[in-house]
């Protein structure tokens, strides 16, 4: 077993444990009680109720045991995706432009030199996106090796 994030489409990232199995394809995440409840309360709390039925009886009972710790099978069945760490770096600028009122369609580095002297925020902005690239720069490193 080991850490990893899983989400299902646009839906919440979620972090788990993955044994490595999959279904069909996709992963089958395990997660600790209190991710469990909060996958389980984001899921049964959907619009869509045919979508909201398909999660209203989970049976929470503990599938394994991995370090003293409880996990609970959502696999099987599901469109998890285990998440690299570039998913994760992007969804994070997609979720830093959406607040600031960016638009995502460049990299960071352009969106960098896109940025107009006379921003109010830009010192702010130009921080942050450096410390992204320094981020961003790490996972390629860490992938390498």
């Amino acid at each position: 077993m080991r850490k990893a994030f899983f989400q299902i489409e646009n839906d919440p990232v979620f972090k788990g444990y993955s044994d490595g199995s999959k279904w069909n394809g996709f992963a089958n995440p395990y997660f600790d009680l209190q991710t469990a409840k909060m996958v389980l309360a984001y899921y049964q709390n959907q619009d869509c109720e045919e979508s909201r039925e398909q999660w209203a009886n989970w049976d929470l009972t503990p599938s394994k045991t991995f370090e003293g710790i409880d996990l609970y099978y959502f696999g099987g069945g599901y469109i998890w995706f285990e998440l690299e760490a570039d998913d994760l770096l992007t969804n994070l600028l997609q979720d830093w432009c959406d607040i600031e009122g960016e638009t995502l369609d460049c990299s960071a580095d352009e969106m960098v030199y896109g940025i107009a002297e006379d921003d109010k925020y830009g010192k702010y902005k130009r921080k942050f996106l450096y410390r992204f690239i320094d981020l961003w720069d790490v996972a390629e490193d860490r992938g390498k090796n």
